[in-house]
């Protein structure tokens, strides 16, 4: 997995605590809402994932962001992740979330196809994560 440089803007979260207990480290995930961070929780000594929404998302995504947050927030799954805390720091929104170690699906398809069995092995648990998100929202 390639490291990945932290812009200006990011600089200035890594190494900072939010929230008073939220180490953020190091960037380990860009998308189009925002920038993930390994983080560590030093209330309860545990890694984290830091979401950090961009400033520069127009209002429908920050919308479609708030429902999601919602929405995640009372799922317990073994295929989605938890959601301890939203919070506001510097003027810019972030999540903390359950840290889970491994490798991106993109990691993953980068060395090429997976068997036939690994796919089936991989959707069933998507579709079981995401059955769990709908039954419930």
């Amino acid at each position: 997995m390639q490291k990945l440089i932290p812009t200006q803007h990011e600089q200035t979260f890594m190494n900072s605590l939010l929230g008073g207990r939220y180490e953020v480290l190091e960037i380990i995930g860009r998308g189009i809402v925002g920038t993930v961070f390994s983080g560590n929780d030093s209330l309860l000594n545990r890694p984290v994932a830091v979401k950090l929404l961009r400033t520069t998302i127009d209002e429908k995504a920050r919308e479609r962001f708030s429902k999601e947050v919602e929405g995640i927030s009372s799922l317990t799954h073994p295929n989605l992740v938890q959601l301890f805390e939203v919070g506001t720091q510097k003027g810019f929104t972030y999540l903390i979330l359950e840290y889970v170690p491994g490798r991106t699906l993109r990691d993953i398809l980068a060395n090429g196809r997976l068997s036939v069995e690994a796919t089936i092995e991989l959707g069933i648990c998507i579709s079981s994560g995401l059955v769990e998100a709908h039954a419930n929202h």
